[in-house]
């Protein structure tokens, strides 16, 4: 007790008298806010509500209930109420924005497919729609059915037979040729791994291998990408090259930069784990990255990587 007297002392500049002072007052406030639980306990009168106070409570009850509905009405009415989703048939390539937020799809993700489309994007399958960055999985599921588009895209093959006779020797014929692949012509960056099987020398694996290479990066970009692409022979590559192209104005998927964790970051084929952290930790220690030339700060980033993964981040959502 003493060393709080001297604490109000040295630092309040009391007296002595103005000290007792305190202490009377605030042992008088300590009285009066305890008092009523003191006489609530010891009393035992029931408390008891005349009639007009009563009629009084259920009239303030009902307006209270009508200001709830009121604002319930006007809540719904605002521009911030979300509507329910109106499902019906549409194709991505064609479909309004208010379309599309109709069906239930963020109005974020609306402006981006009409800003894909406008710059040449072209939706082919109905899983291109998940190209789209940050297209919630969920909306797909539940849309997939109203879709005016195929799942898979599929490219005939012709069967050649040789029906000539052999006039020497009857009973002889030609067998029928084996199915052969065709000359086609690929977008890289919508084929499926299906189709990539139609050029020579590219199987289930390989086909496989270059879709998930693809969806990694984010897109094809550069036709020598494809280079990078593990079990890809020369051979391979040249009649890849001369059946496909890289559609002009493709824009590849991206990563926000400054709100991607380091696992995130590290999924891409150009940005290693050490990277990724490194990444982030400038980020912590000097803030958000105002221009993507600032990673150049980076040491351990050299300007031949800088100059791979600039094409596939971005600093905010387009």
């Amino acid at each position: 007790m003493k060393r709080i007297k001297q604490w109000l002392r040295n630092y309040f500049g009391f007296s002595q008298s103005d000290l007792n002072g305190f202490f009377v007052t605030i042992f008088a406030i300590f009285i009066i806010l305890s008092a009523p639980y003191f006489i609530s306990s010891f009393s035992r009168k029931p408390i008891t509500i005349s009639q007009k106070d009563r009629q009084l409570l259920d009239s303030l009850a009902l307006k209270l209930e009508d200001r709830l509905i009121d604002n319930k009405k006007q809540n719904k009415n605002s521009p911030f109420h979300k509507p329910k989703p109106v499902y019906f048939s549409f194709d991505p390539n064609i479909a309004s924005e208010e379309e599309l937020k109709k069906l239930g799809v963020p109005p974020k993700i609306a402006r981006r497919i009409i800003n894909y489309r406008n710059k040449g994007g072209k939706f082919r399958i109905k899983a291109d729609l998940l190209k789209i960055y940050g297209f919630p999985k969920e909306n797909f599921q539940t849309l997939s059915d109203y879709i005016l588009l195929p799942d898979t895209l599929f490219i005939k093959k012709e069967t050649f037979t040789n029906q000539q006779k052999v006039k020497s020797s009857p009973k002889m014929s030609f067998p029928e040729k084996k199915r052969e692949k065709l000359p086609i012509s690929l977008d890289f960056n919508l084929a499926s791994a299906e189709e990539f099987q139609f050029i020579s020398g590219i199987g289930p694996i390989l086909s496989k291998r270059i879709v998930k290479f693809r969806n990694a990066l984010g897109g094809f970009i550069d036709d020598k990408q494809l280079e990078e692409v593990y079990g890809l022979k020369p051979e391979v590559l040249e009649n890849l090259l001369a059946n496909g192209k890289i559609s002009e104005g493709f824009i590849p998927q991206k990563i926000l930069i400054n709100t991607a964790s380091p696992d995130e970051l590290a999924r891409h084929p150009y940005i290693s784990r050490s990277l990724a952290k490194v990444i982030v930790a400038y980020q912590n220690q000097n803030g958000k990255f105002k221009q993507i030339s600032s990673l150049r700060k980076i040491q351990i980033l050299s300007e031949e990587d800088f100059e791979k993964i600039k094409p596939y981040i971005s600093l905010e959502i387009d």
